[in-house]
């Protein structure tokens, strides 16, 4: 897979979830929190980032400041995120709790997400 789909791939998904959680934040937090609760869900989802992160670092696992380096970064910590979501989906009950408690960091959440998605999205048209 080449870092441009990667980051593409990532950027998409992370808009599917922000723009919503920015619009309608109470809906898509009940439909985030019915997601997290399917345990077979949250593994078979964490396997697949997982096998997309090994994807993108079999070739060229190094971090550094240009824009490939830091799609690799982001990459690692999908990875380290998705490992987690494999082997302890409850590991991510914490989380979840702390960035859906309240509309404020609902909002934050949904901001950073956007902001992400289309970070990567433009690392995507630039490489």
């Amino acid at each position: 897979m080449s870092i441009e789909s990667f980051a593409y791939m990532i950027g998409i998904i992370e808009l599917l979830i922000g723009i919503p959680l920015l619009v309608r934040p109470k809906e898509t937090t009940k439909w985030i929190e019915k997601f997290m609760k399917e345990d077979h869900l949250m593994r078979t989802i964490g396997g697949l980032f997982l096998v997309v992160s090994f994807l993108i670092l079999k070739d060229d696992p190094s971090v550094g400041t240009d824009i490939p380096g830091l799609i690799r970064l982001v990459a690692w910590l999908l990875a380290a995120k998705s490992l987690i979501m494999c082997w302890c989906p409850k590991c991510v009950e914490g989380v979840k709790k702390m960035w859906l408690r309240d509309a404020d960091m609902q909002l934050l959440g949904g901001l950073l997400a956007i902001v992400v998605g289309v970070l990567l999205i433009m690392a995507g048209n630039t490489l």
